[in-house]
This record gives structure tokens, C-alpha cells and sequence, in this order.
């Protein structure tokens, strides 16, 4: 039985949370139609966006440096 890494699987909740509170944002800018709608869910669905893509871009950075050849 393997054990279970508490902050892998913590960590994973925290992403999936990001990622969900962008999509709600996000779908709540498209759906509110002839509405006012706040500010507060422009900025959620940014500052989630910026945050999930940073995450990924500096992953791939860093497979990038890892592999690099120095000639």
C-alpha cells in the first residue's frame, strides 16, 4: 500500500479550487447579459488565469533549463 503524500494531494485541491473559481468567473461574465456586472469577477477570472498559466509556463521553463545543452 503506498502512502499517501498529504501535500501532493493538498496541493492538487488548491489548483482545482484556482481553476474552478476562474470557470465560475468566467462563465459568469458570459452568461450575465444586460446586467451590470462587478468588477470583482473580471479580476477573479484574471488574477486565476494568471495564476494557473504561470504555473504551467514556469514548469516548462524549468524542464526547459534542466535539459538545456551547454555547447
Amino acid at each position: 500500500m503506498q502512502r499517501l503524500d498529504v501535500k501532493a494531494v493538498l496541493s492538487k485541491f488548491i489548483w482545482l479550487g484556482v481553476a474552478l473559481a476562474g470557470a465560475w468567473a468566467y462563465l459568469t461574465l458570459a452568461l450575465r447579459r444586460d446586467e451590470p456586472i462587478s468588477s470583482g469577477y473580471i479580476l477573479i477570472a484574471a488574477l486565476c488565469s494568471y495564476a494557473v498559466g504561470y504555473r504551467f509556463y514556469s514548469k516548462w521553463i524549468a524542464a526547459r533549463v534542466t535539459t538545456a545543452r551547454i555547447s
